[in-house]
């Protein structure tokens, strides 16, 4: 999705730059300028909302342990918790 959704938001803010001609055939590619605009708010829209999806699943998945996997690498459920400290010294070992 956002290999496909960032370079259509690159493609549609360059079709919108009024200063460069040289993408004049890429508006008229996504069918004028007005079209533009709304093309580009679209793909802009749905960036946001999966961006923020994602954060919604984060959060409403446990938002400590996510973030520590996030941040370490690592995943630790909440039932190994007290044992956490003896797992990291076996992989260490």
């Amino acid at each position: 999705m956002l290999l496909t959704m960032g370079p259509m938001m690159a493609a549609t803010g360059l079709a919108l730059w009024p200063h460069l001609p040289i993408f004049r055939p890429l508006a008229h590619f996504f069918g004028g300028r007005s079209a533009v605009t709304l093309w580009h708010l679209g793909f802009g829209l749905e960036l946001a909302l999966f961006f923020v999806g994602h954060m919604v699943m984060v959060v409403t998945t446990g938002l400590r342990s996510n973030l520590a996997a996030i941040i370490t690498g690592w995943y630790y459920p909440a039932s190994a918790a007290p044992g956490r400290l003896q797992a990291i010294e076996k992989i260490a070992a």
